[in-house]
């Protein structure tokens, strides 16, 4: 299946990880300004990443094993770490300060 254009504005928790889901990611996913955790992972998604879904400030991002996805995020930093925005399969610029906010913090010891 694919996502569909239209989703609620009030969804806060997207959730749909290994789910064969195909075709591209909606513009309108930018829109969803409660939303604070997407989990599209191991899906057969393709095309660009909406660059304004960087500055949603979602706690939890991640698009892993989506072999063709291409693009960059906005330069908002996510509110917490997000994982799979630098994955490997996650080709194009991300801007500097959304990726130092995905480093891990460093140890005391």
């Amino acid at each position: 299946g694919t996502l569909p254009d239209t989703l609620p504005r009030a969804l806060q928790y997207l959730f749909l990880e290994s789910n064969r889901l195909s075709g591209t990611l909606p513009a309108s996913l930018s829109r969803l300004r409660s939303l604070t955790e997407l989990e599209l992972s191991d899906n057969r998604l393709e095309g660009s990443v909406p660059a304004a879904l960087g500055s949603l400030g979602l706690r939890h991002l991640d698009l892993t094993g989506n072999e063709r996805l291409t693009g960059s995020l906005a330069t908002a930093p996510p509110k917490s770490g997000c994982s799979g925005g630098s994955d490997r399969y996650l080709r194009g610029r991300m801007d500097a300060q959304l990726t130092s906010s995905l480093r891990p913090p460093k140890s005391d010891g």
